[in-house]
């Protein structure tokens, strides 16, 4: 009997090692698989040409449709992906990174972070032309999000510059919504930060293609005369700072309210308010207006578990274009918010990125 008991303890005994093993790595599997695994449904259609194609150059730029991509040029964004120095040194390190045990966060933050899953050549083709932009310098300049740093920035300007090139007519707006430079106070952008940036973007071959912001008053100049100031193709730059003739100032030329939810019902509700209060307020009427039509992660017990349940940002994303894509209401509502910014920008599930650019080509002719 007490022979048989033992053996009987000993198996229980295994069978709690062998469960907390398998919990133990199924949480760790949760914290440090970085893969989106989601299916992407791509569109055949090609947009390259869409406002070469359409749009009527007496059209005021600010009241251009447009696609958006939500913290943009950070595909490839992965488990190996350095952290940025520049934005852990500005004071927003995120505790979950902190070392020594940051590592084990990382492939939940990168799922719950990674906002798209094309390069900037396919976003250009699949007709988005406002690029939200997170850069940052250290020893050089590379995209920056959620305090990783993926990719250098280099190819990508040199990949807007040669679509620009092949394709006149075509109006790009980079909005550099946040720079960092590991030299500047507080690792937060200064005059000598856009100073540097100006030379890389000569470098990389987009300068013949920015529109000077000192002679442009962005609240009457129409598309036509955009694409005439550059002779072909154009590129609009916002940023903080307006010192340098170049940049026009966010604050005084966009409107892009953040509305931090992850539930649909309130998202859809939040964007209708924000489109009323537009339409009845004639400066932002002349100034970019912006759909943020993103979900964002709750950090609350309901928000993470939705998170986990979801597993992805991009899936999560996926499904809301979709759902977004099939409003009746959303067509009528571009003419307050003519960009729409969406993360997985060119997903197709349910025909969403078709749709969108149905809606912007139809506005637009």
């Amino acid at each position: 009997m007490f022979k048989r008991t033992r053996r009987t303890v000993k198996r229980l005994i295994r069978f709690v090692i062998v469960g907390l093993c398998l919990l133990t790595s199924a949480l760790l599997v949760v914290l440090v698989v970085p893969w989106h695994l989601t299916p992407h449904v791509q569109s055949d259609q090609v947009y390259a040409t869409w406002m070469s194609e359409h749009l009527d150059p007496a059209t005021r730029l600010v009241d251009v449709g447009m696609l958006g991509a939500h913290d943009a040029f950070a595909a490839n964004m992965g488990l190996f992906s350095p952290l940025d120095p520049a934005a852990m040194a500005s004071g927003y390190t995120h505790a979950l990174l902190a070392p020594p045990l940051g590592w084990l966060a990382k492939g939940f933050m990168i799922r719950q972070s990674n906002t798209q899953v094309a390069d900037a050549t396919t976003l250009l083709q699949r007709g988005i032309r406002y690029f939200d932009i997170r850069l940052s310098r250290d020893e050089a300049w590379s995209i920056t999000h959620n305090y990783l740093a993926p990719e250098s920035v280099t190819t990508i300007f040199e990949a807007l510059a040669d679509f620009l090139h092949e394709h006149p007519g075509e109006v790009l707006i980079l909005d550099f919504q946040w720079v960092f430079d590991l030299a500047a106070d507080d690792s937060f952008a200064d005059a000598a930060t856009f100073e540097a940036l100006l030379v890389l973007l000569d470098e990389t071959g987009l300068m013949p293609f920015v529109v000077p912001a000192a002679t442009t008053d962005l609240s009457t100049v129409t598309y036509g005369e955009i694409v005439a100031k550059t002779g072909g193709s154009a590129v609009v730059l916002l940023a903080k700072t307006g010192d340098h003739g170049v940049f026009f100032n966010r604050s005084m030329h966009i409107r892009s309210t953040w509305y931090n939810t992850d539930n649909y019902d309130e998202l859809w509700n939040q964007i209708l308010i924000e489109a009323t209060i537009i339409e009845g307020d004639p400066v932002a009427m002349d100034r970019f207006r912006v759909m943020q039509a993103v979900k964002t992660l709750q950090l609350s017990e309901s928000g993470i578990l939705n998170s986990l349940s979801s597993w992805s940002l991009i899936n999560r994303a996926r499904l809301l274009n979709a759902r977004l894509a099939e409003q009746d209401a959303l067509c009528d509502t571009l003419d307050a918010l003519p960009i729409l910014m969406l993360d997985f920008a060119d997903s197709n599930k349910g025909e969403a990125l078709d749709r969108f650019m149905a809606c912007i080509i139809e506005r637009a002719s």
